[in-house]
């Protein structure tokens, strides 16, 4: 990170460095859509890293979410023991997420899962980019909602 970075995140706050951290998944979401096939690990990484480091404004913003976005974090140590049935069973579907967790919740628990879904498909040697692109583009709708609900706490 840049001093001057450095210095306007200080001066700017919290919500400066949420900010950056939502333009910078936006920007590796784009990167990734666009990325040749053997870039998609590492891309895929990288948002996975992104959304684990949004997520606690997130929750800072949406407390009723806690429970179930802590739930859908673990995804990111758990990805590698997964295959497509059960990432899909007990994080997409939520089986093994909290039950009565806001619908709105959903957004943020995206951002997390569709990237650790890419993780475990090409574990599983998947190659189809289709189908590994298909869980990025799910994730563009969401990015945008969060920004939404993180700032709705900030006005």
């Amino acid at each position: 990170m840049s001093a001057i970075l450095a210095v306007v995140l200080l001066l700017s706050g919290p919500s400066a460095e949420v900010d950056l951290a939502l333009d910078r998944y936006q920007e590796s979401l784009a990167a990734a859509r666009a990325a040749p096939p053997t870039q998609l690990e590492e891309r895929a990484t990288e948002l996975l890293r992104l959304a684990s480091a949004i997520a606690p404004a997130f929750i800072e913003a949406q407390p009723a979410c806690r429970a179930y976005l802590e739930a859908a974090l673990t995804v990111k140590e758990r990805w590698p023991l997964l295959g497509p049935e059960s990432i899909e069973r007990d994080f997409h579907q939520d089986g093994a997420l909290p039950k009565g967790a806001p619908a709105l919740c959903y957004h943020m628990k995206d951002l997390i899962v569709h990237p650790a879904t890419v993780l475990v498909l090409l574990a599983h040697g998947v190659q189809d980019v289709t189908v590994l692109r298909r869980e990025l583009d799910e994730i563009l709708a969401h990015v945008q909602a969060v920004r939404a609900l993180i700032e709705g706490d900030r006005n």
